[in-house]
Order: C-alpha cells, then sequence, then structure tokens
C-alpha cells in the first residue's frame, strides 16, 4: 500500500491479488499416468505443497482415463487446463 498527496487529497494505491498467486510462482514438470487416478486426487497432489490450499472440484471423483502432463507450467496455469 502506497499512500501519496496530491493537490490537498491524499490517495492510496492498493494492490490486491487471489490467494492462486500461490500457484503461479514456479513452473513445474509432472506426469499423472495412472488411469483409475481422479482429477481431484491430481489437484490435491499439485497443491499439497501450497500452504493453506483448498480444492473445490464438482465431479472429483471423475477419473482421468489417461496420461496428464504438467511441462514448464505453473500449477495455476496446469489446473486451469485440467479444468
Amino acid at each position: 500500500m502506497e499512500i501519496k498527496e496530491e493537490k490537498g487529497y491524499r490517495i492510496a494505491d492498493i494492490q490486491a491479488v487471489s490467494g492462486t498467486i500461490l500457484l503461479d510462482q514456479k513452473k513445474s514438470n509432472r506426469v499423472f499416468q495412472k488411469k483409475v487416478q481422479t482429477y481431484m486426487g491430481i489437484a490435491s497432489t499439485v497443491t499439497a505443497d501450497t500452504e493453506h490450499s483448498a480444492c473445490i472440484l464438482p465431479g472429483s471423483d471423475m477419473r482421468t482415463g489417461g496420461t496428464l502432463i504438467q511441462y514448464q507450467e505453473t500449477d495455476w496455469r496446469f489446473l486451469k487446463r485440467m479444468a
């Protein structure tokens, strides 16, 4: 937060971001090969190292049925692509 004064008025400059920014910090490489693995299981694995993360995923018991690859993309980008 930054407060400055212009023409007798105080102006507050505030930058707000959502918690998903924590998932958008570094690029990772992962392979999920089990056909019986659920999308929720993968989302939980991806977010496991991010403190205070939670996943709400409709149809969370759906199985992938195939291989999913996260290659040189952030966890947030991978989760959005997976959705």
